[in-house]
């Protein structure tokens, strides 16, 4: 999924989002493998009202995971 479809998703369920961006998990180690998990997530900033809403569409909090923001992988391949 792309930062821009995750925000489509978030907002067409009326979820207002101040900001959304890229990043990568620092408190695990990934294994450099074809179809392997990678690090990478995407974060979206939701008023604490929201919290509820987002959490019921799968997001989680990022407060959970240590990571640092990172530049958004092209997907299109």
């Amino acid at each position: 999924m792309t930062l821009q479809q995750s925000l489509a998703k978030l907002r067409e369920n009326g979820i207002a989002v101040q900001e959304s961006r890229c990043g990568v998990r620092t408190d695990r180690m990934y294994p450099a493998v074809c179809g392997a998990p990678t690090g990478d997530i995407l974060l979206h900033l939701v008023g604490m009202d929201a919290l509820d809403a987002a959490l019921e569409l799968g997001f989680d909090p990022a407060e959970q995971v240590q990571y640092q923001f990172a530049a958004c992988r092209d997907n299109s391949a």
